[in-house]
């Protein structure tokens, strides 16, 4: 594959989940929400926390941890925490609509 054929599908792949909403947006924003002044702190440390976050990955990756990261445990291992930390935002999210801490109406 030529270099331009690797970025188009690279960037595409990348766009396509940035521009899709999921679980950090929707945790972003609520987060925003409940903070009201300075709201835009709490975008911005979120994204650096992700960014940081990918940065770390990318550099375990370039040092060689592929083969660690390419076994079927891991992948599970991680497929179960992550989702299970989406469960709790989620729960958490809705406790807080619950107790009145998120305001539902607009």
């Amino acid at each position: 594959m030529s270099f331009w054929s690797v970025f188009s599908v690279t960037f595409l792949l990348g766009l396509g989940g940035a521009m899709s909403p999921g679980a950090l947006m929707t945790y972003t924003i609520f987060k925003s929400l409940e903070a009201k002044q300075k709201a835009w702190l709490v975008g911005f440390f979120i994204s650096l926390g992700h960014a940081l976050i990918e940065i770390l990955l990318i550099l375990l990756l370039l040092v060689g941890s592929e083969p660690f990261f390419s076994k079927p445990i891991i992948f599970i291992i991680i497929g179960v925490l992550g989702g299970s930390l989406l469960i709790f935002f989620g729960v958490q999210i809705l406790l807080d609509i619950k107790r009145d801490k998120i305001n539902t109406s607009f």
